[in-house]
Formats: C-alpha cells, sequence, structure tokens
C-alpha cells in the first residue's frame, strides 16, 4: 500500500477510528497489529525476515545490558549488516567481482534476491537501538514494543528514522487522539500529499524527457543513454530532479508525521528548510536530518570527528559519506555520490575561515552555490557516472525553456522564504489557512498524477 493510494485511504482511516474509539489497554496491539499487515501487505515472506531481525537485536541487547561484554554490540551489528549487505548488496558486489575478475571467472553466482522495502531504514532503527543499550540506554525487556518500535507503519518505509529511546516510550502507552491533533495531523499530510502528486510526480516527467530513464541511477550499460547534451541543459535537469526529489521525500515524511500526529505520536522533523542552506555543513543539517544525525553520532564521531585535526576530519568526513551514498543504493553512482558529499564539505571545511561575515548578497550566493552544489551532485547518480557529468558542464550553449517545470518548482521555492521550522500555512490565520488548503485540493484534483507511482526513496 502506498500513501497516496486509496486502498491505504481506506486502511488508515479505519485504523484511525479503531484507534481513537478503542480502550487504552488495546491501542497499542492495534498499531502492532495495522503495522505488521501493512508491512506484510507488500510480501508476506518479508515479515519473516523482520521478524528474524527484531528477535536478534532484542536478544543481543538483553544479554548486552546483563554482561556488558562489546561481543554481543558486535554479533547484533553483523547481524544487522549482514541481512541488509546480501538483500541489498549482494547483486551489486556479485556484478563488482565479476567485473573485476573477468568473464573467465564469473566470480559469485547470480541470485534473484527480493529487496524487502524499508530495510535500510529499519536496519539503522536497530542498531542505533543496539549502539544506544551500549552507551546506558535501558534495553527493552517486552517483545512486543520492540518489535513495534522497529515496524510503526507512518515511519516503516522511508523513515524518519527513529530513536528508541524517544519513540518507545510513546509507543509503550499510546496516548488517545485528539480532535486538535486530527486537525493539524491532516493538515500536515495533505500537504505531503499535495507535494508527492503535484509537484514530485509532475516533475518526474520532465526530468525523465531529459535524462531519458525512467530509473536511478543509470546501469553501466546505460550511461550515455539520455537526451541532454549541454550544461545549462544539464542545470535544468538537475535543478528540476532536486526539486523533485525534496518535494517526493519531504512529502513522504509529512504525510508519516501528519498520520502520526493524528495517531497522538509525533515523529521526528526530517527537514527543515534545506534550500535555505547557505554551505554544505548547513545543508545536511537541514536535508533527511534523522539520516545526518545518524551518521554523525554513529559513525563519523566514534572515527574521532573533528578532534584529531583537519586530515583526520576530511578523512572522516569522506568514510562516512561514502558510506552514506552506499546506504543510498547499491551502485557504483551511489558511492561517487556519497563520495562527491563528502568532498564537498571538505572543500567547505578548508575554506571555511574566508566565508565568515558577509551581507544578503554574500548569503545569497551561499545559498545559490549550494543548492547547485548539491543539485549537479544528485545527476552522479541519475546519469550514472560523474566523468559523464563533468563531460556535460565542458559544453555550452542556448538552452531550452521548460515554463511549464519551473512553475511546478515555485511553490517548493516559495515555502523557503519562511525562516524557521513553522510551515506558510502554520503562519497564516484560520480563514487564510483554509482558502489556501480548499485551492491547493483543486489545484490537487486538476493537476496531480494519481498514476500510484512510488515514492523514490522506497528503493533505498
Amino acid at each position: 500500500m502506498l500513501f497516496h493510494t486509496l486502498d491505504f485511504a481506506l486502511f488508515f482511516g479505519l485504523v484511525l477510528a479503531a484507534y481513537h474509539l478503542a480502550p487504552t489497554s488495546f491501542r497499542k496491539n492495534l498499531l502492532l497489529g495495522a503495522s505488521l499487515f501493512f508491512y506484510g501487505y507488500w510480501n508476506w515472506r518479508i515479515l519473516g525476515l523482520l521478524a528474524v531481525t527484531v528477535t536478534a537485536n532484542y536478544i543481543c541487547a538483553l544479554q548486552l545490558e546483563k554482561t556488558r561484554k562489546r561481543i554481543w554490540l558486535i554479533v547484533a551489528i553483523c547481524v544487522n549488516l549482514g541481512l541488509l549487505g546480501f538483500f541489498k548488496y549482494y547483486g551489486f558486489f556479485a556484478e563488482s567481482l565479476s567485473l573485476l575478475l573477468g568473464r573467465m571467472n564469473p566470480g559469485l553466482p547470480a541470485l534473484n534476491v527480493l529487496l524487502p522495502v524499508g530495510i535500510s531504514f529499519y536496519t539503522f532503527e536497530l542498531i542505533s537501538y543496539v549502539v544506544d543499550v551500549s552507551r546506558g540506554l535501558p534495553a527493552e525487556k517486552n517483545f512486543r514494543d520492540l518489535l513495534l518500535f522497529g515496524t510503526y507503519f507512518p515511519k516503516m518505509m522511508a523513515g524518519p528514522i527513529a530513536r528508541a529511546g524517544h519513540l518507545i516510550p510513546l509507543l509503550k502507552d499510546p496516548p488517545k487522539s485528539t480532535l486538535s491533533g486530527i486537525q493539524s495531523g491532516s493538515i500536515l499530510a495533505f500537504s505531503g500529499l499535495f507535494k508527492k502528486l503535484v509537484i514530485a510526480d509532475n516533475l518526474a516527467l520532465e526530468v525523465n524527457r531529459l535524462v531519458g530513464n525512467h530509473g536511478a541511477p543509470m546501469s553501466a550499460l546505460d550511461i550515455g543513454k539520455h537526451t541532454i547534451s549541454d550544461a545549462p541543459t544539464l542545470i535544468l535537469a538537475a535543478t528540476f530532479f532536486a526539486v523533485q526529489i525534496y518535494a517526493d521525500f519531504s512529502g513522504y515524511s509529512d504525510m508519516a508525521r501528519g498520520m502520526s500526529r493524528m495517531l497522538g505520536i509525533e515523529l521526528v522533523q526530517n527537514f527543515n528548510h534545506p534550500f535555505r542552506a547557505t554551505n554544505p555543513a548547513e545543508f545536511w543539517r537541514r536535508w533527511h536530518i534523522t539520516l545526518g544525525s545518524f551518521l554523525r553520532d554513529y559513525i563519523y564521531i566514534p572515527l574521532g570527528g573533528n578532534r584529531s585535526g583537519m586530515g583526520m576530519q576530511m578523512r572522516n568526513l569522506l568514510i562516512v559519506w561514502t558510506i552514506g551514498g552506499l546506504w543510498h543504493g547499491a551502485s557504483a553512482g551511489y558511492v561517487a555520490w556519497g563520495f562527491y558529499c563528502g568532498l564537498c564539505l571538505c572543500v567547505y571545511v578548508l575554506l571555511r575561515p574566508f566565508l565568515s561575515g558577509g551581507g544578503p548578497i554574500v548569503r545569497g550566493a551561499g545559498v545559490l552555490a549550494t543548492f547547485l552544489t548539491f543539485a549537479l551532485g544528485l545527476m552522479i547518480f541519475r546519469l550514472g557516472s560523474p566523468l559523464e557529468v563533468a563531460r556535460l558542464l565542458s559544453i555550452w550553449k542556448a538552452p531550452e525553456i521548460h515554463p511549464l517545470a519551473f512553475l511546478f518548482c515555485l511553490p517548493v521555492f516559495v515555502s523557503h522564504i519562511n525562516g524557521d521550522n513553522q510551515s506558510i500555512l502554520e503562519k497564516l490565520s484560520p480563514r487564510a489557512k483554509w482558502a489556501c488548503l480548499i485551492a491547493m485540493f483543486y489545484v490537487l484534483i486538476f493537476l496531480g498524477r494519481f498514476s500510484g507511482d512510488e515514492f523514490f526513496y522506497f528503493q533505498f
């Protein structure tokens, strides 16, 4: 079930009604049953893998708390990464090994491995849980509570990546939904639906037309098979693709947070006006916030962070973001993109002493440079090769203008005028808010693409 389909609307409507009417003692069981049904609806076989993963982390965390032996932490991490590696990365490593060894030695056998939806997200959540237990967080004694933490359906497929210390206490004794929570949550969820169906899916048509493929990233055999022939068109495609990804992913996050708020459970914010960022470091504090905080707390800081000088700091940044790129997808394009993001942060670290201060013009230039750096970076995995991006950037001619695509970008850029965590809708008076929502509803009806396209981040 996809969030923007009628079958999910029916599912969530029934869950919300039952949850609102259910006695306190039954709410948690209702959420667990609904979450398992939602996840099993994709493919019932992946429920077994999920049960194995949660059980392994449950046992390891209890033993880790009891014995304080780090071997249990190592076992849990190996189980998590082993399952993630097999189901998500086996094909990538088998293909890479075959290319390395040559055609005479095929390397690893080819397997048709089912990729469980959301495995990257719940794997990171369970890793963070066990690591937090090793740092003093009490291990969860109730298996059902840990299972619900891993499977809670609003954030199951594409985050936000939850921390056990925040979410498990909320799920242990779920509060009753309130009228104000249902109202504000429904507005937030509707905003996310608008981003997905009106902005992201319409921009996807233009990006697919320019790039010439409907998947991302391109495979090694597809590199060069696109209609982009010059730098201006590449920049246009990169701009549209960046806004598409933002509207798609932040749209999912808004829907997840909105539905969870309707159930009385507040999920953490995952985006905070990232296109306002004036430098790459600020950008990654605003974009996919929960992934950035995971990489910082569980990889970057344990590696030494910035405590051992600038050289070690840049090494750690490159390691962390290469891992981040690989987490996004099993392809060389994603690895190259992750390394590129780390390299951009390293360049910023070197230039930071010379970039402090400045007025509105300097900050505006920083915003533009940060956006273009990010957008062009996305084309590395969309086109499949950084060399292809570099080649296109060397070719300049008059671009073809796409006014309709820019029109779909406009709401995103306007929303970034707001400087704090609140959305523009939240700042409007009640009358203006409802007028705006009604207008958005009619735009959704006439311009929304109800084709059921998956959220882009589901492939991660």
